[in-house]
């Protein structure tokens, strides 16, 4: 469950590796897609638009892996934005240990 002022738009990484390898099988993968609908705004919305439009778990998936799939290029196409409009990443100052030189 997702503290109240965070925002999921999908699967978060599994926390340990048995998890990891839970969620290798499609049966996992279809309990991980479930378990996150309830904090996933993303995923939440395909599940009610499915549901809407009386969707096979098919065409249910296939839509959920569109607007995924736009959303992430969405996303990629701001930061390419982001990065063209401040180009110059912050600097941080302090000393670089075990060199005995200061950054400036």
């Amino acid at each position: 469950m997702s503290k109240w002022n965070e925002i999921q738009f999908g699967i978060r990484r599994p926390e340990t590796a048995r998890k990891t390898i839970e969620q290798s099988t499609l049966e996992g993968m279809r309990a991980a897609i479930y378990k996150a609908s309830f904090d996933s705004v993303l995923i939440r919305q395909c599940t009610i638009q499915a549901d809407m439009k009386g969707m096979s778990g098919e065409d249910r998936y296939t839509l959920l892996a569109y607007q995924a799939l736009r959303s992430l290029e969405e996303y990629a196409q701001k930061a390419l934005e982001m990065s063209r409009l401040y180009p110059n990443p912050p600097m941080i100052m302090g000393d670089i240990p075990g060199d005995g030189r200061s950054l400036p």
